[in-house]
């Protein structure tokens, strides 16, 4: 997943199956838990591990200040 901040912020990455059930966090490129990370202006790119999850559809829900992409 691909975003961009016009400013530095805190953001937050929330990964939940499609009856809303939070199912836990992504991962970043690093393979850490991402939850909430502080990222500078620009453009970044974020890594699902997703082998340990069964098939199905997952929606993704990202957070950055006043901003809501899901």
């Amino acid at each position: 997943m691909r975003f961009t901040l016009p400013g530095a912020g805190l953001v937050r990455v929330g990964l939940f199956d499609v009856n809303g059930r939070d199912i836990g966090a992504t991962s970043a490129s690093g393979g850490s838990p991402l939850q909430e990370t502080w990222f500078p202006a620009g453009t970044h790119d974020l890594r699902l591990d997703a082998k340990d999850l069964p098939s199905g559809v997952y929606l993704v829900r990202l957070d950055a200040g006043q901003q809501r992409i899901s």
